[in-house]
């Protein structure tokens, strides 16, 4: 409760300090940090069954720092890991993570590239543990995931660097239709194998999997909402879902082998914020998820989830 009173305080003293909203130019200059609460999750799973069983391996990461700088259309953010805020041992073993993001939004025109990797994961088993044949602590794993995303968006009307930036919100209530395309890869890789014992046994072609790469190409439509009020208070919201087809290689205990196969992708992020003339604060929360293998009932697959919530706050100038 306590909490929650500071946080309310906190925005009525922004949006209270905050100068008249006039009719002018745009701030060209955007600077933001923020405190995250983020994770990378890893999910294995056999899907041979109606009691589908899963193994999510999570990066010891409960809080990032972030920090954004834009000018214009143009963006650069990075988020590292803040030191000692993990509770570290043999439960949750220790990460080391990193995630950078460049990006261009115009108004009808979008793109942006990325670079996260983590290094150490720990073991979770959503429906229930099988076999204690895996370490619950793998220092030894360690996930790259790079890329790069095109994003159009009609009417003219709806604006991307509204929408994905938080920048030049124009007063009412604003939808826009969205196509994205993607291109990335993931990479997991570890010194021993990832997969569960009973899932070797009952698939011996995926024994001593500790190696995979997937390239992943998908188009994804979407829809995107904005809503700003007088100045003070703004709202986005981006939903978009799609696929497309992977490229995946990867190397078990008998040699590497490379395959095509389907991938399912999602994208939501929401954000509520208050703004003055110069200053704007808010939270935001985020979810991206792309899936090898599911809609062909693979036994094996391998999908990556990247979760984040966010409170920020920034200046334009």
């Amino acid at each position: 409760m306590k909490l929650l009173k500071l946080i309310s305080l906190f925005f009525l003293l922004l949006v209270a300090s905050a100068q008249a909203v006039e009719e002018k130019e745009p701030q060209n200059w955007q600077v933001m940090v923020g405190g995250e609460r983020r994770t990378l999750e890893l999910v294995t799973g056999d899907q041979s069954s109606d009691d589908r069983i899963f193994v999510e391996f999570l990066p010891n990461t409960p809080y990032f720092a972030s920090f954004d700088v834009a000018y214009k259309e143009w963006r650069v953010a990075a988020s590292f890991k803040v030191p000692g805020t993990a509770p570290e041992g043999a439960t949750y073993g220790k990460t080391t993570a990193s995630d950078y993001i460049a990006s261009y939004y115009g108004q009808f025109i979008g793109a942006d590239v990325f670079y996260q990797h983590y290094s150490g994961f720990y073991l979770k088993y959503p429906n229930g543990r099988i076999d204690s044949s895996l370490s619950d602590v793998r220092s030894d794993m360690q996930a790259t995931y790079v890329g790069g995303n095109i994003y159009l968006a009609l009417p003219a009307n709806f604006g991307l660097q509204a929408a994905m930036g938080q920048a030049r919100l124009e007063n009412g209530f604003r939808i826009g239709f969205l196509l994205g395309a993607t291109a990335n890869n993931f990479a997991v890789s570890a010194s021993q194998s990832i997969m569960l014992r009973t899932f070797e046994l009952k698939y011996p072609e995926y024994a001593g999997y500790r190696y995979g790469n997937h390239w992943n190409f998908a188009l994804s439509p979407g829809l995107g909402l904005t809503y700003a009020d007088t100045g003070i208070f703004y709202a986005t919201l981006l939903l978009m879902l799609g696929g497309g087809m992977s490229l995946v290689e990867f190397e078990t205990a008998s040699g590497r082998q490379a395959r095509w196969t389907d991938n399912t992708r999602a994208n939501m992020k929401l954000t509520l914020g208050v703004q003055g003339e110069y200053k704007f604060m808010g939270v935001s929360t985020m979810v991206d998820y792309t899936l090898t293998g599911a809609l062909q009932q693979n036994v094996f697959i391998i999908g990556a989830q990247l979760y984040k919530f966010e409170l920020f706050a920034g200046s334009r100038f």
